[in-house]
């Protein structure tokens, strides 16, 4: 009975000293866990968060990989000058927007691996925001001039090479990292329109381009209709309040249906849309992507509140 009752006592003396050393190992860790996420979240080196520098080292692997599809291919021809002429107008454009892109992630992922895989060498602020506009504004004008006014000796290379993907990937890309450290105004719920007049732009540009070059019927006129349509409803979904509403979109799910018939119709896109040079691809997607993002538009307005793809 001695023996148990010393044994009780031990255990009820000891009972309060783990409980409480345990909750102090787990207030260190709870503290060291909390610790790590808010640098993540502020350095944005190794976690999700964003840095807001806007380059990130996975966007300049990514640019990386874009530069290297710009690149490659007019590299090529222009090696052929003999056979294929100068290497001048888009051919050395190409090369030279893709090399200064390529160069610029070199330099980036070199000083990343030797800083020990961190991005501290990157600026912040208004030095960052330069750079991601310098670059988004460098693509902008590699894919108006690689995808939208190609010459005819030129789109033998861009028209169904990777250079045409590459070019809008790369824009897509620094668009990212630049919208990474602008702040955005709140759209409210208007973001599928602000998708659906870039669409229209693009799609109106290059119609106008194709009709302006080649002819202005069948599917190049189709699409500069629908290109205009799209961009005049886009506009008055944004900024007109009294316009938004069902009928209104509607109207934007019939326009962008017909022309989206219309433009990639097999007999029509035969002479119209893959005609002349070959540079029906943003007429294509474009007016694809127009079609669809007018259905999702339509079926919130429906629904009442805003459909997620990531959901």
């Amino acid at each position: 009975k001695a023996t148990v009752s010393v044994l009780n006592c031990f255990v009820h003396v000891a009972r309060p000293t783990m409980t409480t050393t345990t909750y102090q190992q787990q207030t260190r860790t709870t503290t060291t866990t909390s610790h790590y996420y808010q640098m993540g979240s502020a350095g944005g080196g190794g976690g999700g968060g964003s840095s807001g520098k806007g380059f990130t080292p996975a966007l300049v692997a990514m640019l990386f990989a874009t530069s290297l599809m710009v690149l490659i291919w007019p590299a090529k021809w222009c090696d052929k000058v003999n056979e294929y002429g100068k290497c001048e107008e888009e051919l050395a454009w190409a090369v030279a927007c893709a090399s200064v892109s390529l160069a610029f992630t070199v330099v980036y992922l070199a000083m990343f691996f030797v800083k020990g895989r961190s991005d501290a060498f990157m600026p912040s602020g208004t030095p960052a925001l330069a750079l991601c506009a310098f670059f988004a504004i460098w693509w902008a004008a590699g894919v108006a001039v690689l995808t939208f006014m190609s010459s005819h000796t030129a789109s033998a290379v861009f028209a169904h090479r990777n250079v045409y993907f590459g070019c809008w990937l790369s824009l897509l890309i620094c668009v990212k990292a630049l919208s990474s450290v602008v702040p955005s105004a709140k759209m409210e719920g208007r973001d599928d329109q602000s998708y659906l007049l870039v669409a229209g732009i693009i799609l109106l540009t290059q119609s106008a381009i194709d009709c302006n070059d080649y002819h202005c019927k069948d599917a190049n006129l189709a699409a500069l209709i629908v290109g205009i349509l799209g961009v005049v409803i886009a506009i008055a979904a944004i900024f007109v309040e009294q316009a938004r509403g069902l009928p209104l979109y509607a109207c934007q799910v019939i326009c962008w249906s017909v022309g989206w018939g219309l433009v990639t119709h097999p007999d029509w896109s035969r002479n119209g849309l893959w005609g002349g040079v070959g540079l029906g691809n943003n007429k294509y997607y474009s007016v694809t992507a127009g079609f669809l993002l007018s259905y999702k538009a339509l079926f919130e307005s429906v629904a009442g509140r805003p459909l997620s793809f990531s959901s």
